[in-house]
């Protein structure tokens, strides 16, 4: 029994540690979010998705990834605070959207425009394995967006966690 547990606990723990990627990979995001225009390329992408962007926040990811599965949780959680707020919420398929592939690197993702239609956040929700909200990267930021308190975009680019690539 003892084996049989021991067995157990280092096939999982060596599945989560295969499973656990960098977020950019290629630091094409990285690379991309230090020009001049980002915010206004991303606007453009996402506009071809929908319209209007003020309060939209767009969920990048799609069913047949795990991790995408596994942040279901911290994902309806956000979706209250967003509709508490006002927010449009929807969600992109990564496989679908060429242009949306191009620019983020892995999903499950996030895309927030403010109350103005500006650029808010783009980024990962959590870093880890499991996507948790204890581990939330956007949460705070969210906040600051949807008090309308935020000092410009976010996109987070560095971060390790349970990651499909687009």
């Amino acid at each position: 029994m003892v084996m049989w547990a021991g067995l157990s606990l280092f096939t999982l723990a060596y599945i989560a540690q295969n499973k656990v990627t960098n977020f950019d990979p290629q630091q094409l995001l990285l690379t991309a979010s230090m020009a001049q225009d980002f915010d206004g390329k991303v606007k453009s992408v996402f506009s071809e998705v929908g319209q209007p962007l003020h309060k939209t926040v767009f969920h990048i990811g799609e069913q047949s990834c795990d991790c995408n599965n596994l942040s279901s949780t911290h994902i309806r959680k956000l979706n209250r605070t967003f509709a508490e707020n006002g927010y449009i919420v929807k969600t992109v398929n990564p496989k679908e959207a060429t242009k949306i592939r191009k620019l983020i690197p892995s999903y499950p993702a996030m895309v927030i425009f403010d109350e103005s239609g500006n650029l808010g956040y783009l980024g990962p929700y959590s870093t880890g394995y499991f996507c948790s909200p204890k581990t939330s990267l956007i949460e705070p930021i969210a906040n600051t967006i949807v008090a309308n308190e935020h000092l410009g975009a976010t996109v987070i680019a560095d971060g390790e966690g349970c990651y499909c690539q687009s």
